[in-house]
C-alpha cells in the first residue's frame, strides 16, 4: 500500500515545525553564583532571547521580591538599599589652580611666553607667588 505524496510531505513539515517550536522554547538552566537554581527556576529561549523567572534569581542574590498586579510592577530591594543614599552628593568644586612663573632674580610673576623668561622660568602657584610678595609683570598682564 502506497501512501500519497503529499501525506508524507505533510507528515515531514508538521515534524519539522515541531522541532522548530521546541527550539524556540528551549529550556536554560539558570546559575546564581555557580549554584544552580534547578527546575523551578528554569529559563526558556522565546524569540531569540532568554527569559528568566525574576523572583527565583534576584531572591537566590538576597533581594526581596514584591509583585503589584494593580500596577504591573516588579519591585526589587536589596538588603541594605534603604540605607544607600539615592543619589551620590556632588563633590565640591576645586578651586582652579593657576600655574604663573617667576625669574631667578626678578620680583614679577609672568605668564607663559613672556619676553622676561627668556633667561630662567620657575613654575609657581599665583596664590604661592602673590604670598611671596611677587607682583604682576607689567607686559604680560595680571592673572586672575
Amino acid at each position: 500500500m502506497r501512501l500519497p505524496r503529499s501525506l508524507l510531505v505533510g507528515a515531514g513539515v508538521l515534524l519539522g515545525v515541531s522541532a522548530l517550536a521546541y527550539a524556540a522554547v528551549s529550556p536554560v538552566r539558570v546559575f546564581v553564583n555557580g549554584v544552580d537554581l534547578g527546575p523551578a527556576a528554569q529559563g526558556r529561549v522565546i524569540d531569540g532571547q532568554v527569559m528568566v523567572p525574576i523572583r527565583a534569581v534576584a531572591e537566590a542574590l538576597g533581594a526581596e521580591v514584591r509583585w503589584e498586579p494593580g500596577e504591573s510592577c516588579v519591585y526589587i530591594t536589596t538588603k541594605g538599599a534603604a540605607e544607600a543614599p539615592k543619589e551620590a552628593a556632588p563633590a565640591p568644586a576645586k578651586k582652579k589652580e593657576i600655574t604663573v612663573y617667576i625669574t631667578k632674580t626678578g620680583s614679577k610673576y609672568h605668564r607663559l611666553g613672556c619676553r622676561y623668561l627668556s633667561k630662567s622660568s620657575i613654575p609657581i602657584s599665583l596664590e604661592d607667588a602673590k604670598a611671596r610678595g611677587y607682583e604682576p609683570c607689567s607686559v604680560c598682564g595680571t592673572v586672575e
